[in-house]
């Protein structure tokens, strides 16, 4: 009997237990269950993390406040007139004109007759632009403080920024680059590479053709390169003929010189000129450039002419113009003059592209070489 009292107490025991921990877990679940807003411990938590967080809030405003702030510098810009009326030296590049001038450089399409101007807003440090020569898309431009290139993208850069010259001709063959300087000489760009190689001022052009390599120098005659040395060529009869040279040309194996006397040609053994008594009304002849078959000659006071073996014929409607430079391709003929732009004749229409003067913004620091 006493076994059976002692087994009842023991199972009343052991269910009291149960029903204990049953009860403890039921009011856990509840607890967890109602974080929410229904345990007022968590709530007190969550009161003391928000006000933390809104102290850092007035702290990071407050170092906000202390902190300086970064001023940048103000920019000042000045205002340059720049003159696209003065033409120096001119070129036809992908069927467009291209004219260098007082101003920088300007681009006519005569397709649909826009006009694009490149001066030290784009890039060109020195808007005074003295000679320019077209490579495939790109053209590289000589101005009095140096050589700047524009890419067929449009972006203009300088060349040999170390080099500080006044460039006054231009030519190349292959990936060499020749530069004509009034104090610096015959100058050869190969990639980094700079160096002079005929030390004459003046260099008013440069020409390969018969073989040779050609360099005129204002004052000084006309020279070539045989390959060792520069060597000078002068006439028998007139050793005085090649002092004052302007433009030099070859075609059909024949070199071709623009002097103040007329236009002297050479073949590789003899030498003829073109003067008055051929038809040049004007001999001073201050550009040469071809069209297909025909030679083009620009004069100083009597426009252009055309010269087709004996034949010389004035263009009329270029009459009166003083040539600064000319250039063409087989169907477009650009001209240069010292002050209405250049006149493009294309398909026996004449345009007159003359942008005049402009006044440009650009920063004060800029200015300063101006």
């Amino acid at each position: 009997m006493k076994s059976k009292l002692l087994f009842a107490a023991g199972s009343i025991v052991v269910a009291v237990v149960v029903i204990g921990i049953f009860t403890v877990s039921i009011e856990k679940r509840e607890v967890v269950s109602g974080v929410e807003g229904s345990a007022p411990d968590y709530a007190d938590v969550f009161a003391e993390i928000d006000s933390i967080s809104k102290l850092a809030e007035a702290d990071a405003l407050t170092d906000t406040a202390q902190t300086p702030e970064l001023v940048r510098p103000s920019v000042h810009y000045d205002t340059i007139s720049v003159d696209y009326s003065h033409v120096n030296c001119t070129a036809v590049m992908d069927g467009k004109a291209v004219a260098g001038t007082d101003g920088g450089v300007f681009i006519y399409d005569p397709v649909d007759s826009s006009v694009e101007l490149v001066s030290v807003h784009k890039g060109l440090t020195d808007h005074h632009v003295l000679s320019i020569l077209p490579v495939g898309d790109s053209l590289f431009i000589g101005t009095r403080t140096g050589l700047y290139l524009r890419d067929e993208y449009g972006l203009v850069s300088p060349v040999v920024p170390g080099l500080v010259a006044e460039i006054t001709a231009l030519a190349s063959t292959g990936s060499e680059i020749y530069l004509g300087t009034t104090e610096s000489g015959l100058v050869r760009v190969a990639g980094d590479e700079v160096s002079v190689m005929m030390d004459k001022g003046n260099i008013t052009a440069i020409q390969f053709g018969c073989g040779l390599m050609w360099a005129a120098s204002d004052g000084e005659g006309l020279f070539y390169f045989d390959g060792v040395k520069w060597r000078q060529r002068y006439l028998v009869p007139d050793s005085t003929a090649f002092d004052h040279v302007s433009s030099l040309g070859c075609k059909f194996n024949r070199l071709y010189v623009g002097t103040p006397e007329g236009m002297y040609v050479y073949d590789g053994g003899s030498w003829d000129l073109y003067d008055s008594d051929d038809g040049l009304l004007v001999c001073d002849v201050t550009s040469i450039s071809f069209m297909e078959w025909k030679i083009l000659a620009g004069t100083r006071d009597w426009g252009y002419y055309e010269i087709f073996e004996e034949w010389v014929t004035p263009i009329a409607w270029s009459e009166a113009l003083k040539v600064t430079s000319i250039s063409s391709d087989k169907n477009l003929v650009v001209v240069g003059t010292p002050d209405t732009g250049i006149y493009v004749a294309k398909d026996k229409k004449m345009t007159n592209v003359n942008p005049g003067r402009d006044t440009i913004e650009i920063p004060v620091y800029a200015s300063l070489f101006f």
